[in-house]
């Protein structure tokens, strides 16, 4: 059995910065997990500089228009 934690923020407007501060801390909080971490970040609009740092950073974005 494989064990998962999930770790999540949701916003109205995703940034590229957004993930960067997103990513920057959770990372310290993946270190006490001995699970896999799965990054995610859901919101109503995603700006292509988040989808450029999500994708570098492996964090998956969801938006309300994507599917």
């Amino acid at each position: 059995m494989v064990r998962v934690v999930i770790v999540g923020e949701d916003r109205s407007r995703i940034y590229g910065d957004d993930v960067k501060r997103f990513f920057d801390s959770v990372i310290r909080l993946s270190k006490i997990f001995k699970e896999q971490v799965y990054l995610l970040m859901f919101g109503f609009y995603v700006h292509s500089s988040a989808e450029r740092e999500a994708e570098s950073r492996g964090v998956r974005l969801i938006a309300s228009y994507i599917r």
